[in-house]
């Protein structure tokens, strides 16, 4: 009897650190959108200085996420996101506009790396 106590208390812990995981996971993917999407319109409008600032802030938010290698189970995508956001670092400093490209492919890496973590049936195949 004590068995089944300690494995169903077991998975309650699995699935509470599961399901904090996707909401942060989500919550975070959000945040770092929005900062790409700054960067490209503080870009646009040539505000070099803000794009700047927002790129900071995607820099520092994706490099504290990525040493936190438990919620990321695609390391390859996440390697991806980071060259992106790399490339973007270059791109600005040198105020090309192939940033805007670079800020909408960023974008769409974050939207796929968000949903690649969802724990839905195709993911887990």
């Amino acid at each position: 009897m004590r068995r089944i106590v300690i494995c169903i208390i077991l998975a309650l812990v699995i699935l509470a650190g599961g399901i904090c995981g996707v909401i942060y996971t989500t919550g975070f993917s959000d945040g770092l959108l929005t900062e790409v999407e700054a960067v490209a319109e503080n870009f646009e409008r040539g505000d070099i200085e803000a794009a700047k600032q927002a790129f900071s802030r995607v820099k520092t938010s994706w490099d504290g996420f990525r040493d936190f290698h438990i919620l990321v189970s695609d390391q390859e995508h996440a390697l991806e996101i980071t060259m992106c956001i790399t490339r973007m670092e270059s791109l600005l400093e040198q105020e090309e506009d192939d940033l805007l490209t670079e800020c909408a492919t960023a974008a769409k890496l974050i939207e796929v790396f968000r949903h690649e973590q969802l724990p839905n049936i195709t993911n887990i195949l």
